[in-house]
C-alpha cells in the first residue's frame, strides 16, 4: 500500500506597509515623549540643586540672632565673631548675605539683620 502525503500550505499574512509605518510612527512618538520627559527632569534638577544647596548653607545653623547695624559693622566682622562650623569666614559672609537677601556687602546703619549663631559662639557668649 502506498501512502500519500498531503501538504497543506498555510498562507502567512504579510504586514501591510501601512502597519509598519504606523509602528515606526508610534515608536518615534514614544521616543520624543521620553526625550521631552528627560529634558524636563534635567531642567528641574538644574533649578532645584542650586536652590537646595543655598538652603542647606543658610540653614546649617538653625539658631539666629537679630543684630542692629551700627557704624563700622561689616558682614566680615559678624562672620568672624560668629564662626560657623565647617565654613570659612568668606563662606560665612556669603551665608549671612544669603540669609538676609543682601545683594552687596553694604549694610545700612540702623537696619537689622539675622546672624547665624553656632552652639560654640552661644557657649562663648554665656561665659
Amino acid at each position: 500500500m502506498a501512502s500519500t502525503t498531503h501538504t497543506t500550505r498555510v498562507a502567512r499574512s504579510r504586514p501591510s506597509r501601512h502597519g509598519a509605518e504606523s509602528a515606526r510612527t508610534a515608536v518615534s512618538e514614544i521616543r520624543v515623549i521620553a526625550e521631552v520627559a528627560a529634558l524636563l527632569v534635567i531642567i528641574v534638577l538644574l533649578i532645584a540643586i542650586p536652590v537646595l544647596s543655598r538652603h542647606a548653607k543658610t540653614s546649617s545653623s538653625s539658631e539666629t540672632t537679630k543684630v542692629l547695624i551700627q557704624s563700622g559693622d561689616t558682614l566680615w566682622t559678624f562672620a568672624q565673631s560668629n564662626p560657623q562650623p565647617g565654613l570659612s569666614t568668606a563662606q560665612a559672609v556669603e551665608n549671612i548675605a544669603a540669609l538676609n537677601g543682601l545683594q552687596t556687602a553694604q549694610i545700612p546703619v540702623g537696619s537689622a539683620i539675622e546672624i547665624p549663631v553656632s552652639p560654640q559662639s552661644v557657649e562663648l557668649a554665656c561665659k
